[in-house]
C-alpha cells in the first residue's frame, strides 16, 4: 500500500512539473495577438456584432492563467445607433492554475478601466443587450431526489478595481434616462469569508425626475461563497443629502434563495430639500411640515417579502413605531400593527397660493372618479392602526383605533373608534367589491359629543352648542361618488340637549314679519336671520330615513323655555338642496296668545332661503274667530229657548 501511494505521489509530481514546463513554453512561444481575427469572427458569428481589439493582448499561464486586453469595443445592435454598445480602455483578470484541479477558482484582482456601457430599451421594448449570449442550449432537467453538483467548490477573488467608468440607462419606452459617470469601485479579497473594505462612488445624472448627485458607498463585509453567507458589520450609503446606515447585516443562501437581516438607520434629513432637488414643487399648509424625517429599526428581506419589526419612524414632531410585513411581492399580503403618537394631516395638505376665483356658472359635467375594483379585490390586509392624537379635515380626535381586514374583495374596518369633542365615536365600515358593483355598509355612532365645536371645525355651522348622540346605519352601492350618493339608503337618529343656535332668533324673526304679513294680506314673507339673537333649546330630537340619496325627516321636535317647534321635510344629498318646514309655536304656556308659525326652508345648501307663511296663520285665526262667534250665537239662542 505504501509503495502504491509513493508511486502515485511520484506520478503527480511529474504531472505538475510537466504542467509547469508546458506553461513556461506556452508563455514564451504563444502569441495571442495572431488570433485577433479569429476572436473577432467568432464573436460576430455568435452575437452578430463587431468586436474591435485595438490594443495588445497579454497572456500568462503559470502560476496564474490570465489575460489583459487594451482598447476593446463591441458594436451595438441594429437600430440602436452607430455608437458602440460597450468599450473599455483596459481589462485584466488572472486565475490561479493549480486550484482549478480541485474545482476551486482563485482570481487575482479584476481590473476594469475606462468602461463605457450603453443600455438602451427602445419604444418597442427591445433592449440593445439582447442576443449577446448567443443561442442558448436547453439545460438538462435535474434528476428528482438528487442535488445538482456545483460547477466549482469555491470561488475567491483577490479584489475588484473598476475606475473611470460610465454607464447609461436609456428607456425610450418610458422616457427615462440615467447616467452614471466617474464610477469607481474597489474591494479587497472576496469569497474567503474574511472581512474586507468595499468602496463605491459615482455621479448620478437623472433626467426624469431631474437629479444630479454624488453617490457613495463604504462598507466592511465578508463573503463566503462556499457557505453562501454574507456578513456586513457596517455600511454607509449617501446620496442627495440622505444617509443610510446598515449594521449587523447578515445574508444566507446568497447564491440560491438569498435572505438578509440587519438593522437600518436613516439619520434625520430634510425631505423638502430632496423634493426641491427632484424638481417637485410642494408647499404644505405648515411651512415646517415634512422638514425632518428619521428611521431606525431591524429588518429582514428575502426574494418574496420584507418585514420591519420594532422600528421607529420620526416625521417632524410625530413618531410612528410598530411592525410591518409584506409577505409576498407577487401577491402582496400586508400585516401591520402601527402606533402613532400624534399627527395633524391638514399641515401636510398642499397650500393654495392662488387667489380665489370669481364665481362661475356650475359646469354641466363633472370629472368622474371610478373606484379601482381590481385593486380593491387584490388587497390582502390584516392590521391595526392606533393614533393617540389625530387631526384630519380640521376634526380633532384622540385614542383612535382602526382594525383593517381585507381579503378576496371584502374590506372590513371594524372596530373604528375614537374620542372626540368630549364624547366618543364607534363605527364599522364594510366594502364588498366581489361583484360588478361594489356595496358599502356603514354603522356610525356618536355618544355625548359637543356638537357645536364639531360642526364649527367641520366648517358646517359655527353658532351651535349642545351635547348630543347621533347614530346612522347606511348602505350604498356604485362605482363613482355620484352613484354611491344616489344609491344611499338607511336610517339615522339624533338627540341633542342643552344647546343653542346663535345668530338665529326664531321669535324675533317671526315677529318682524308679522307687520309685513298683515300689509301683504297673509302672503308668505321672506325672513332674514337675526345675527344678534339666540334660540335656546332644552332638547332637539328626530329621526332620518334616507332613500336613494334623499333624507327625510318627519318627527323633529325642539323644546325650549320660550317656544316649541316641530319639523318635517327632506334634503336631497344628490342635488344638494332642501325643502323643509319648521312649525314654531310661541307662547305655548299662554293659551290665549299661543300661535304656531310655519317657517319654510328651501333652496340649495349653500344659499338657503327662509319664509314665514302667515297666510296659514291668518286663515286659522279667521276660522277660530268664526267658530267663536257661532258658538256665542248658539249659546245665546239656547238661553232664549230655555227662558
Amino acid at each position: 500500500m505504501k509503495k502504491t501511494l509513493k508511486v502515485i505521489g511520484v506520478l503527480l509530481g511529474i504531472l505538475v512539473i510537466l504542467l509547469v514546463i508546458a506553461a513556461v513554453i506556452a508563455t514564451l512561444t504563444f502569441n495571442p495577438n495572431r488570433y485577433k481575427g479569429e476572436i473577432t469572427r467568432l464573436v460576430e458569428k455568435q452575437t452578430g456584432r463587431t468586436l474591435t481589439i485595438g490594443g495588445k493582448i497579454s497572456l500568462s499561464f503559470f502560476p496564474w492563467i490570465g489575460a489583459e486586453v487594451n482598447t476593446v469595443s463591441l458594436s451595438n445592435a441594429p437600430g440602436f445607433g452607430s455608437g458602440p454598445f460597450a468599450q473599455v480602455a483596459r481589462v485584466g483578470i488572472k486565475v490561479k492554475l493549480l486550484p482549478l484541479l480541485r474545482r476551486k477558482v482563485e482570481v487575482d484582482q479584476i481590473i476594469i478601466d475606462g468602461l463605457k456601457l450603453k443600455l438602451i430599451k427602445d419604444r418597442y421594448g427591445r433592449g440593445d443587450w439582447q442576443g449577446l449570449a448567443g443561442q442558448s442550449k436547453p439545460t438538462a432537467a435535474a434528476t428528482p431526489g438528487k442535488t445538482a453538483t456545483p460547477p466549482v467548490a469555491g470561488l475567491f477573488v483577490g479584489g475588484i478595481n473598476v475606475q473611470n467608468s460610465e454607464v447609461v440607462w436609456d428607456n425610450e419606452q418610458k422616457g427615462q434616462r440615467y447616467t452614471v459617470r466617474n464610477l469607481d469601485f474597489q474591494t479587497g479579497q472576496l469569497g474567503s469569508g474574511k472581512l474586507t473594505d468595499v468602496s463605491l462612488g459615482f455621479d448620478l445624472d437623472s433626467g426624469s425626475p431631474p437629479l444630479k448627485t454624488r453617490v457613495t458607498l463604504k462598507a466592511r463585509l465578508a463573503i463566503d461563497l462556499g457557505k453562501q453567507t454574507l456578513d456586513v458589520p457596517h455600511a454607509t450609503l449617501e446620496a442627495a443629502g440622505v444617509k443610510v446606515r446598515l449594521t449587523k447585516l447578515q445574508g444566507t443562501r446568497i447564491l440560491a434563495k438569498p435572505a438578509f437581516k440587519g438593522n437600518l438607520e436613516i439619520p434625520s434629513f430634510n425631505p423638502r430639500r430632496l423634493l426641491d432637488r427632484l424638481g417637485i414643487r410642494y408647499q404644505p399648509n405648515d411651512p415646517h411640515a415634512l422638514t425632518k424625517v428619521a428611521f431606525d429599526g431591524p429588518f429582514s428581506v428575502s426574494a418574496t417579502g420584507v418585514a420591519l419589526r420594532g422600528f421607529r419612524l420620526s416625521l417632524d414632531t410625530s413618531t410612528l413605531n410598530g411592525s410591518f410585513e409584506l409577505s409576498d411581492f407577487s401577491h402582496p399580503a400586508y400585516r401591520f400593527d402601527l402606533n402613532l403618537d400624534k399627527i395633524d394631516l391638514d399641515n401636510y395638505l398642499p397650500r393654495s397660493s392662488a387667489p380665489a376665483p370669481k364665481a362661475q356658472p356650475a359646469p354641466t359635467t363633472r370629472a368622474t372618479v371610478v373606484l379601482p375594483l381590481a385593486a380593491l379585490r387584490a388587497l390582502d390586509i390584516n392590521g391595526i392602526v392606533k393614533v393617540q392624537k389625530l387631526t384630519a379635515t380640521n376634526i380633532h380626535t384622540s385614542n383612535v383605533r382602526a382594525s383593517i381586514l381585507a381579503n378576496h374583495g371584502v374590506i372590513v374596518l371594524n372596530p373604528l373608534q375614537a374620542q372626540l369633542y368630549g364624547g366618543s365615536y364607534r363605527g364599522s365600515v364594510k366594502i364588498d367589491a366581489r361583484g360588478r358593483i361594489p356595496y358599502f355598509f356603514m354603522n356610525e355612532q356618536l355618544q355625548a359629543v359637543q356638537v357645536g365645536p364639531l360642526l364649527k371645525d367641520m366648517q358646517v355651522f359655527s353658532h351651535f352648542t349642545g351635547t348630543g348622540n347621533l347614530a346612522f346605519n347606511l348602505d350604498a352601492h356604485g362605482l363613482t361618488p355620484q352613484q354611491i350618493t344616489s344609491n344611499l339608503n338607511g336610517n339615522g337618529s339624533f338627540a341633542l340637549r342643552n344647546g343653542s343656535i346663535k345668530g338665529v332668533d326664531l321669535i324675533t324673526m317671526i315677529n318682524r314679519t308679522r307687520a309685513i304679513a298683515e300689509q301683504l294680506r297673509g302672503k308668505p314673507v321672506g325672513a332674514q336671520l337675526s345675527h344678534g339673537g339666540t334660540t335656546v333649546f332644552n332638547s332637539l330630537t328626530g329621526t332620518v330615513h334616507i332613500t336613494n340619496g334623499v333624507a327625510h325627516n318627519n318627527d323633529l321636535v325642539l323644546n325650549s323655555p320660550t317656544l316649541a317647534a316641530t319639523g318635517s321635510g327632506s334634503a336631497n344629498l344628490v342635488a344638494q338642496n332642501m325643502d323643509y318646514t319648521l312649525r314654531v309655536t310661541m307662547d305655548r304656556d299662554n293659551p290665549s296668545k299661543r300661535v304656531t308659525v310655519p317657517v319654510t326652508i328651501r333652496g340649495p345648501f349653500k344659499a338657503l332661503t327662509y319664509h314665514v307663511d302667515w297666510s296659514d296663520i291668518i286663515k286659522r285665526q279667521a276660522e277660530k274667530t268664526i267658530k267663536q262667534q257661532l258658538r256665542k250665537q248658539l249659546d245665546q239662542g239656547l238661553r232664549r229657548l230655555l227662558q
